[in-house]
């Protein structure tokens, strides 16, 4: 995901959305984390 390239160097952020059939999933975001 490009989102980790504006987040501060060593920092994250968690994301929750509901994803299909309602479903709530959560994504770690981490900064300079890399491609992905």
């Amino acid at each position: 995901m490009a989102v980790g390239a504006i987040l501060p160097q060593g920092s994250s952020m968690t994301v929750w959305f509901k994803g299909t059939a309602g479903i709530t999933q959560s994504v770690t975001l981490h900064g300079r984390a890399g491609p992905g």
